[in-house]
């Protein structure tokens, strides 16, 4: 413990930060796990939960085609690992500019 930094950073900016890591690290997981869990649909609560997003924010993103779905019947559903790596690809994207 010899090496401690501190660092004057907002709480918000923290916790955003510990959830993308979070986020990112169940994403790469996913994929090398047996539990399916993670790959199955999921509706649009279910992953405004898993993003820590509103339903308005996650609805918006959808229309504005920045996350993937599909429908089951009229039921809207939603694949983590697709959206995870959507969100990715466009942040990265958007860094770029």
């Amino acid at each position: 413990m010899d090496n401690i930094i501190l660092s004057q950073i907002p709480v918000q900016d923290l916790l955003a930060l510990v959830k993308q890591a979070v986020r990112e690290e169940i994403v790469t997981n996913s994929t090398h796990s047996n539990d399916t869990s993670i790959d199955k649909p999921v509706t649009q609560a279910e992953l405004c939960k898993f993003l820590g997003v509103t339903e308005p924010t996650a609805l918006s993103l959808r229309k504005k085609g920045k996350i993937p779905f599909f429908l089951v019947g009229t039921h809207v559903r939603f694949n983590i690992p697709e959206v995870m790596k959507a969100l990715e690809d466009t942040k990265y994207k958007n860094k770029k500019k």
